[in-house]
């Protein structure tokens, strides 16, 4: 066997291990940004159909009138998650419930398509696996924009 087949072999079979411990490899969470019109469109159709995007908090900015709900401002929660893993658990718990595959993080200012997309190259939309860890979270979160204006 030739030593760059080998070298693969060894390359992949360490990388199903790590994968089985949960170690070694991490999330590539440029690739959790929506980057196609056709992808944009469909999460946009999900925001629009829950939440009235044109209204703020305090007022009302659910379509209809949610009983249960649980409303907090970003840059606390983000605060929240950089000190444990609960508000990050519990999101994901809440998405678990309700059967939802993704969390879809979507940004409204700068605009997503008329800004975002126009200078960068892809939507400031975020759709989250569930099984992410809190890292991964807080670094696609975080994340500067990169693309044609800021180089890749």
């Amino acid at each position: 066997m030739r030593s760059e087949h080998l070298n693969m072999m060894v390359w992949s079979y360490s990388n199903v291990m790590a994968l089985e411990k949960g170690i070694g490899l991490k999330m590539n969470v440029h690739e959790m940004f929506i980057r196609t019109e056709e992808e944009f469109n469909k999460a946009n159709e999900i925001i629009c159909n829950v939440f009235n995007i044109k209204k703020n908090i305090p007022k009302q900015i659910f379509r209809e009138e949610y009983v249960n709900f649980y409303c907090e401002e970003f840059d606390w929660a983000l605060d929240q998650v950089e000190k444990d893993e609960v508000f990050w658990d519990i999101l994901r718990k809440i998405s678990a419930i309700a059967k939802d595959e993704n969390i879809i993080m979507a940004v409204l200012a700068p605009h997503p398509k008329k800004y975002y997309y126009k200078n960068f190259g892809y939507y400031n939309w975020l759709k989250l696996p569930l099984d992410i860890e809190k890292e991964d979270y807080l670094e696609a979160v975080e994340m500067a924009p990169r693309g044609r204006n800021r180089g890749v």
